[in-house]
């Protein structure tokens, strides 16, 4: 899925979440249960980049799990790949 994929995604999901749920078709949920999945799958990815780069900032451990309130294990697991 391509950055503009992932953003068109996104707003079709927000869009459709801040409808009627009960006035849209079974079609259109499949498809934002899909994209949801596909975000969800990718977010690791996007949090351990960014976790990355705050850590080259210097950032420590516990200071980003106090601004994000997740905890420092999970942290580290995104970060891993991407250090």
């Amino acid at each position: 899925m391509t950055s503009r994929e992932e953003t068109a995604a996104l707003k079709n999901l927000t869009d459709l979440l801040a409808s009627d749920l009960s006035k849209v078709e079974n079609e259109e949920i499949a498809a934002g249960i899909r994209e949801a999945e596909m975000l969800f799958a990718r977010s690791p990815q996007w949090s351990g980049r960014l976790v990355a780069e705050m850590k080259r900032r210097g950032v420590s451990w516990s200071e980003l799990a106090k601004m994000t309130d997740v905890p420092q294990s999970t942290l580290g697991r995104r970060a891993r790949d991407y250090t």
